[in-house]
């Protein structure tokens, strides 16, 4: 069951992220849909942090740092990051730490910490 939970958990977070840079005429819901997966994966696996901010910046290419500031500030944004975040909370910890430590998998990150850090939740 834990398994079938995190090929869910991963298929969910994978998914959510490969339709997103899809559209650009969507683009501000899937910047909102993009952030929440990313803060999601930084909130739960916090000794990654670092990792998952920088694959999140070829979500938004060649977009100047004015215009998605505008973007951030839209209801549409603001909308799509609400929904992607409650969406992402109803997983187990559990689930969602090995969807994004697979997601980190399939974009060449090979080296993770041994230990959890400080402030890595505990896993029920």
């Amino acid at each position: 069951m834990k398994a079938c939970k995190t090929l869910v958990a991963a298929a969910f977070i994978a998914l959510s992220l490969a339709t997103q840079a899809e559209t650009a005429a969507q683009f501000e819901t899937n910047m909102g849909r993009s952030d929440g997966v990313f803060a999601y994966c930084e909130r739960i696996d916090p000794t990654l942090a670092t990792t998952y901010k920088l694959l999140s910046a070829p979500f938004a290419p060649g977009q100047a740092p004015a215009v998605i500031l505008q973007e951030r500030l839209s209801a549409t944004y603001k909308s799509a990051l609400a929904s992607e975040e409650t969406a992402l909370d109803k997983l187990p910890v559990s689930a969602g730490l090995s969807a994004c430590k697979l997601f980190l998998t399939n974009q060449g990150v090979t080296k993770f910490p041994s230990k959890p850090g400080p402030s890595t939740p505990r896993l029920p």
